[in-house]
């Protein structure tokens, strides 16, 4: 018989699900010299073949997870209220009941095998929630994962130092190990990717004032300019390492 552990709600009430914690799991392809910054950690619950809607009480028991993941203490000790973000659009819990029921009526008609909890962090401290939704989305979007239900702690909306995300993520396969290191690799792959982008932007930006001094006229030959270089928007070559 399955040994039963804490599942994805983090209960012990007899459900059978496992936990999945890769933020030291090493591949025998990674790398030796250059160890994944990104942390993925997860757990899942299945859905139970008995009882005549088998996903009811695990829709309940997930939508407590949601609750406690939405309304977490901040910095300050207070329950605040975080948006959660869908992959089509973001939603509040608490400021529209019908947004709840609407949720939890999704789980309770869920026939996907696995729910997993994951918590992605990148590592990087200086990550907006915005930085985080788009980073977090990405690492998904790669392992096509697309049924998720995504809260962001970060910034004000925090409670570390560490900013991160906890996903709901519905599936039909049973994620191993392979693809979680994945989730990490492609978690480091979308921060360096982010920060050569933002590097390159930012010397474009400061040139910019130079090429203006540079040219005469003043007035609406420098609108023209401005539009002109629009107009023929530059590529921009961006290599990983």
């Amino acid at each position: 018989m399955p040994k039963v552990i804490d599942d994805v709600l983090g209960s012990r009430l007899g459900r059978r699900g496992g936990k999945v914690s890769l933020s030291g799991h090493r591949s025998a392809t990674a790398p030796r010299s250059s160890p994944l910054k990104t942390v993925v950690k997860g757990r899942y619950r299945t859905l139970s073949s008995r009882g005549p809607n088998p996903a009811r009480g695990r829709a309940s028991g997930v939508m407590r997870n949601i609750d406690y993941m939405t309304t977490r203490p901040d910095f300050s000790h207070q329950r605040i209220s975080r948006d959660m973000v869908l992959p089509d659009r973001t939603i509040n819990l608490q400021s529209d009941p019908e947004n709840r029921k609407s949720i939890e009526d999704e789980l309770k008609n869920a026939k996907e095998k696995y729910i997993y909890h994951l918590i992605l962090s990148s590592g990087d401290k200086a990550m907006s929630p915005r930085d985080v939704e788009l980073w977090a989305k990405a690492v998904l979007q790669a392992q096509g994962l697309h049924k998720y239900y995504m809260v962001i702690h970060a910034g004000e909306q925090g409670h570390t130092s560490n900013p991160h995300a906890h996903v709901i993520v519905r599936t039909d396969t049973r994620l191993g190990r392979e693809d979680f290191f994945n989730m990490r690799k492609t978690g480091d792959v979308e921060q360096r990717f982010d920060r050569r982008l933002f590097r390159v932007l930012e010397e474009d930006w400061k040139q910019r004032p130079a090429e203006k001094s540079a040219s005469s006229g003043g007035g609406a030959r420098e609108v023209e300019a401005d539009e002109e270089e629009r107009g023929k928007r530059r590529g921009m070559d961006i290599q990983l390492d």
